[in-house]
Order: C-alpha cells, then structure tokens, then sequence
C-alpha cells in the first residue's frame, strides 16, 4: 500500500472500506455531493426566466392596446423599462405569442413598424 500521504483525503486511514480504528467507514455510504450546475444550465434557466417576464410584459402591452395601431419602438421600450433585454427580444416574443394563437396582431406598415392588436387570449 502506497504511503498515506500520497493517498487522496478520502482513502488515508482506511484499508478496504473499513476505517483503521476498526469501525465500519460510513463515508462509503453517504450520497455524493450535488453536482454543481453548468454554466450552461444557469445560462438556460436565466434565459428562461427573462423570457417568461418578456413574455408577461408584451402581453400585458398588447392586452391594453386592442384596436390601435402603435408602433414597435413603444412596444420594445415598454419592455426594456421593465425588464433588461435587447431591443430585438420584444419583436422576438410577440412574433412567437403570435405563432402560438397568444396574440392576434396585424401589420399595419412595415416601413413605419406599425401594428394593431386585434385579440389577446390569456
């Protein structure tokens, strides 16, 4: 057996799985520490989080805005007053609560980025 100091912490003072003061070695039996999370999964569950508040707040926009034409320039700085995001992400979101059946909007001049709301469902 190689000398105790050239042992990891956990292996010095045992032989076998038994504990030199002869005491069955608990430790063996202990669950393995949580893993950590992946920067990437804190990524995903931040990006999430902000997406949902993005979400919330295109529509509650739109849901106070049925039947008048406003421009996306509003839409996005409603957003970003309310929550820290790139100015794309509103468009981004009310594109998709679109694609869902969420919202119902038209386009009402593409070179003025003009819609109107027609519907919102909860």
């Amino acid at each position: 057996m190689p000398p105790s100091s050239s042992l990891p912490p956990y292996a010095r003072n045992r032989i076998d799985g038994v504990a030199l003061s002869g005491a069955p070695d608990l430790a063996l039996f202990a669950r393995p520490a949580a893993r950590p999370s992946s920067a990437r999964e804190e990524q995903e569950r931040q990006l999430a989080r902000v997406s949902d508040r993005i979400r919330d707040a295109v529509i509650e926009w739109c849901a106070g805005r049925i039947g008048r034409p406003w421009h996306m320039s509003e839409l996005v700085g409603y957003v970003r007053e309310r929550i820290e995001s790139s100015p794309e992400s509103a468009g981004r979101v009310l594109r998709g609560l679109r694609d869902r059946g969420v919202v119902s909007y038209v386009l009402l001049s593409r070179s003025e980025s003009l819609y109107r709301v027609d519907g919102v469902r909860k």
